[in-house]
């Protein structure tokens, strides 16, 4: 199922709600691919911003796009990123590319299931070893960190667009999580301890701002980031006092780029010098 995005990609959907945008901008065979995991309800066009960002960095995408029953259902999310997994190994598409991946919100969230899934499969306490010699590096944007009752509340505003209904809905989702404990509480915990202790060990470029009431931001920056920095981690930080959750990008477009180019740049085994300015406004 091929259909083109503007001028600049094609895209191939994969698997349910999981996509690959083909950039044409490069005329490279091996470009470097980026697994980004959008916000949750995250519409079209705001992920297209995306896509088209990373295209002018000259990387291919795939965009796996959660569902809220994915974080409410944790072995919905399992099956999702069994799907992930079998897209980017079974069907090749890495074939010896850079890897990165990009989370941002719940869809870090994903990101860890995804990462958990490899380590499972293989038994292992790191990534795989037939993705930990392509992984390059990991963008963290606006996670969601702190405490199992963020992640819900994290949920929550990002379902519920009603404010007076947030508060039932939060009751109401905490009733069947309490409900269900070990198969949904004890599972988040076991995520977060898998986050804060065994991500594949690569350079992470954060991105958060201080007033982020769903991200701990000084336990993000006094036991998170060192916490990962011991482990062998390169912390790239990028923050603003105050910020919108999930929409730095369009909140701070200049800054947001330059860093993520930066990134990018820095962590590719070979140079894209034959592209054009990555910096140019989309």
């Amino acid at each position: 199922q091929l259909v083109t995005m503007a001028k600049t990609a094609s895209s191939l959907l994969l698997s349910n709600n999981i996509r690959l945008y083909t950039a044409r901008i490069s005329s490279s065979s091996r470009r470097p691919l980026v697994v980004f995991f959008p916000w949750l309800l995250a519409k079209e066009g705001p992920v297209n911003k995306f896509v088209e960002l990373y295209h002018r960095l000259g990387l291919d995408v795939i965009v796996a796009q959660g569902q809220a029953k994915h974080f409410v259902a944790p072995q919905s999310g399992r099956k999702f990123v069994a799907d992930l997994h079998q897209c980017l190994v079974g069907q090749n598409w890495l074939d010896g590319r850079d890897l990165f991946f990009h989370g941002t919100s719940v869809g870090a969230y994903l990101l860890t299931l995804f990462q958990m899934r490899l380590a499972e499969q293989h038994n292992q306490q790191v990534l795989d070893s037939s993705l930990n010699g392509c992984l390059r590096g990991q963008v963290m944007d606006s996670i969601v960190y702190g405490s199992v009752d963020r992640m819900v509340t994290g949920l929550v505003d990002n379902v519920v667009q009603l404010r007076f209904l947030r508060s039932l809905s939060h009751y109401l989702i905490g009733g069947y999580f309490n409900a269900f404990h070990s198969s949904t509480l004890q599972f988040y915990q076991t995520s977060i301890d898998f986050y804060q202790s065994r991500l594949a060990p690569t350079p992470v470029l954060f991105v958060y701002s201080a007033n982020d009431s769903l991200c701990d931001t000084n336990l993000l920056e006094q036991h998170l980031l060192p916490t990962m920095q011991a482990r062998g981690h390169t912390i790239d930080t990028l923050s603003w006092p105050e910020s919108i959750h999930a929409a730095h990008y369009y909140q701070h477009p200049d800054e947001y780029v330059k860093a993520l180019e930066k990134f990018i740049i820095s962590n590719c085994r070979d140079p894209l010098s034959n592209l054009p300015n990555p910096s140019a406004k989309l």
